[in-house]
Parts: structure tokens; sequence; C-alpha cells
């Protein structure tokens, strides 16, 4: 009988450890801006840095009225680890503009067009940095990290692409010059206030 309770107690006790061993969670967020290698198919976002027209190395759909097609998004790599009984996430995302997936027609190459793709590529590093912001603000545990990033990057990615097609919307791609205006001021504030 007694040891049976003490067998009891014992793996009660086990419980109760291993749950304060789960329970210590650290979480590491950053905001990666590794250099652009020439000879990568990756451009990751800087704001000192501009695109290009070398940079849109894809092939041209030459038939329709689209002049040129920014292929731009924002993802993350997560590892797991324990350091002296803690539970330790590291979340690492990133920025990136494809040049592959990115293209121009040849009679397209303009500043103005340039500008406008340009812009694409800056909402994609307004939705990242929204990634950023509301994984730092998240309550994470060991047992809803996994579904609750998941959750958080489906979120900031639809809003991403809601703003991207109200920016093409707006501004008919790129062909209201007037209403482009409008949103270079808008994207120029809303990217000055992240760097804040």
């Amino acid at each position: 009988m007694i040891n049976h309770a003490l067998r009891i107690f014992l793996f009660c006790l086990v419980l109760i450890t291993s749950h304060s061993v789960l329970a210590q969670f650290k979480v590491n967020i950053y905001f990666q801006h590794p250099p652009s290698l020439s000879n990568s198919d990756s451009i990751y976002y800087d704001t000192a840095k501009k695109l290009v027209w070398n940079n849109f190395q894809g092939k041209p759909i030459e038939t329709g009225n689209v002049g040129a097609i920014t292929s731009s998004g924002f993802g993350y790599k997560a590892s797991m680890r324990s350091v002296d009984g803690e539970a330790n996430l590291t979340l690492n995302i990133y920025c990136s503009f494809l040049k592959s997936k990115s293209w121009v027609k040849h009679n397209k190459k303009t500043d103005y067009i340039l500008n406008h793709e340009q812009h694409h590529f800056d909402i994609t590093f307004i939705g990242t940095s929204l990634f950023v912001k509301k994984l730092r603000e998240a309550k994470f545990t060991i047992n809803n990290y996994s579904q609750l990033i998941k959750e958080i990057y489906s979120d900031t990615y639809a809003a991403m692409h809601q703003l991207q097609d109200q920016y093409d919307g707006e501004t008919k791609n790129g062909q209201l010059e007037d209403k482009q205006k409008e949103w270079d001021k808008k994207i120029a504030v809303l990217i000055q206030d992240l760097n804040k």
C-alpha cells in the first residue's frame, strides 16, 4: 500500500516537474536583412537599396497589357532547442524579391513603371513588418506556438495581398498618375513609420 502510494506520488511529482520545465518558454524573433548576393535568385529587402531593371530576370508574358511583374513575399524559419531546461523558439523572418519570377517587357523599362514595381516590394516589406509585430505581441506557449505562428502568418499574408490588390486597383496598375502619386506618399509614410 505504501509502495503504491509512493509510486503515485513520484509519478505526480514527475508530471508537475515536466510541466514546469515545459512552461519555461522563450521566444526570439529576428527580422533578417542578409546581404543580397549577385548569384542568388533572392534580393532581401533593404530600405537603402531600390530595385533596378536588371533585377527583373524572368521571361515576360508578351500577351496582355501587363508591362512588368514583381514577385516578392515573406517567410520564416523556426527552430526549437532546449537550453538549461528552457525551451527556446527562434524565428528568423525574411522579406525577399525573386529575380527569376519577376519580369518586364523590353518596351516598358521606364522609371515610372519601375517606381510602381518598387512599391509592390515595399508593400511586401510592410506586410513582413506587420507579421513581425504580431509575432512579438503573441502569447506563445509550448502548446500553441506552432498553430499560432501559422495563423499569424496566414492572416498577415492575406492582409498584404489585400493591400497589393488595393494598390493596383486604385492606381489601375500604375496607369492613373495622380493616384500613383498618392500611393507614393502613402507608402513612404508607412515605411517611415516602420523605421521609427
